[in-house]
């Protein structure tokens, strides 16, 4: 019922670390800053907790996500106060159920056990605590209880949930199959004639269409466009290399997409310049079956759940116990960010 894997105990076991990076230097300052229900979180807490969420995204290298130190105490708040609530629902629905108690008891102690037996014993993993976390044993503990807590709680109500079947996986394919489709992929040549002013404009248009119409009844496209293109853009693209079709501009786009292999197009105008293309080889599009892509969507489905539970549940415990915040009073429903 509880996810008690290594690397989420990691997470957690870190952030504890990184919290006490953060209480070395902070400013002592009790205030309360909200409460939840019976418990308190103070500014102390607060700033805490944002530095260390600041200490590891800058290990993560992603410190250019945090918009402000503002912004980042209110999302801090947010989390502590989520955490609590978390908390109170796990603590009501172990206190209902003897079972549920003895088995969070249970999943603590074999967590503790694997940490002492990590750190080469008791005494190891004391100092470790103690010295990095700057927490008492005892402090430890209830912090992987309370952790334990929040992991059954989003367990019983988020992640039993969040089983996608496969009608749901086919619908979504169907609904969103232009997402699905691989572009066609073209190499192509073309004649490139600027000009400068309306008149010099009509004359270009007449020179493509000549062009054009030349290469249609057999002269070399190639040599049409060495000759007579003014820029470093005539020519062909590399005779091994096809482009996206979508990866081009829009007229560009519109000017090939209907074109086949040895197909010359009518005169395109531009951006100061009048192109004629020619298709030289060109890679149909086509879609990408659903079971390549089966996995992506299975993860997508589950993540959107996920979202919504975690929402429902959130705003349900909001409402259903008492929150209070410094400066705005007591909150009924769950803020956006």
């Amino acid at each position: 019922m509880i996810r008690n894997g290594p690397v989420a105990l990691a997470c957690v076991l870190m952030s504890f670390v990184y919290g006490a990076l953060a209480r070395a230097q902070a400013p002592v300052d009790h205030r309360v800053e909200a409460k939840v229900n019976d418990k308190i979180i103070t500014e102390y807490d607060v700033y805490k907790q944002a530095e260390g969420r600041l200490a590891r995204l800058k290990q993560r290298g992603r410190s250019n996500l945090v918009q402000s130190r503002n912004a980042l105490r209110r999302l801090a708040r947010m989390e502590l106060i989520e955490e609590k609530l978390q908390e109170i629902e796990g603590s009501r629905l172990a206190e209902s159920n003897p079972l549920v108690k003895d088995h969070l008891e249970r999943a603590v102690r074999e967590e503790i056990e694997k940490r002492r037996l990590e750190f080469g014993g008791e005494n190891n993993l004391r100092d470790f605590v103690e010295l990095n976390m700057k927490l008492t044993y005892r402090e430890f503990k209830q912090k992987l209880y309370d952790y334990m807590l929040r992991e059954m709680v989003q367990q019983r109500f988020i992640s039993d949930k969040l089983n996608v079947t496969p009608a749901e996986m086919q619908e979504f394919y169907r609904k969103n199959i232009l997402f699905y489709q691989a572009p066609a992929e073209v190499n192509y040549s073309q004649i490139y004639l600027p000009y400068d002013g309306a008149e010099q404009k009509e004359e270009q248009l007449a020179l493509a269409a000549r062009l054009a119409e030349r290469a249609r009844k057999g002269e070399s496209f190639a040599v049409l466009a060495k000759n007579d293109s003014a820029s470093s853009l005539a020519g062909t693209t590399p005779s091994d290399k096809l482009i996206p079709l979508d990866h081009l501009a829009p007229t560009l786009q519109k000017a090939l997409r209907n074109l086949e292999p040895g197909q010359v197009s009518e005169p395109v105008e531009t951006d100061g310049a009048i192109r004629v293309f020619r298709m030289n080889r060109k890679k149909p599009a086509k879609t990408i079956p659903f079971q390549d892509v089966q996995d992506a969507i299975e993860t997508q489905l589950k993540k959107q759940k996920r979202d919504r539970e975690y929402e429902r549940l959130l705003n349900r415990l909001w409402q259903e116990n008492y929150v209070w915040i410094r400066g705005q009073g007591r909150v009924l429903e769950r803020p956006r960010l």
